[in-house]
């Protein structure tokens, strides 16, 4: 399967993006709209930083001895989003 790349998708064009795109930004949207609703996201961040945060995480720790790491910049970016840190479970 083709992926996703900027500008109109090769697969299933719908306003210039993928469908499945689509649906991960309106998911994103939708959690972030909640916790912004809630006091606990901050009122700056677009579900389109979170997807891009995210993916940035994923492509840098792909590999398995970037495990630690991943969960790092993970804690790191939840952090960010609430605005003070987090505790540990």
């Amino acid at each position: 399967m083709v992926g996703c790349v900027p500008g109109p998708c090769p697969r299933q064009p719908r306003h210039g993006q993928c469908v499945d795109h689509q649906l991960i930004l309106n998911a994103a949207d939708s959690l972030l709209t909640r916790a912004q609703q809630h006091g606990t996201g901050r009122a700056d961040l677009t579900a389109g930083d979170l997807v891009q945060l995210i993916t940035g995480i994923a492509l840098s720790t792909a590999r398995d001895e970037h495990a630690e790491q991943a969960h790092r910049l993970l804690a790191l970016v939840l952090d960010a989003m609430h605005g003070a840190p987090r505790r540990s479970e």
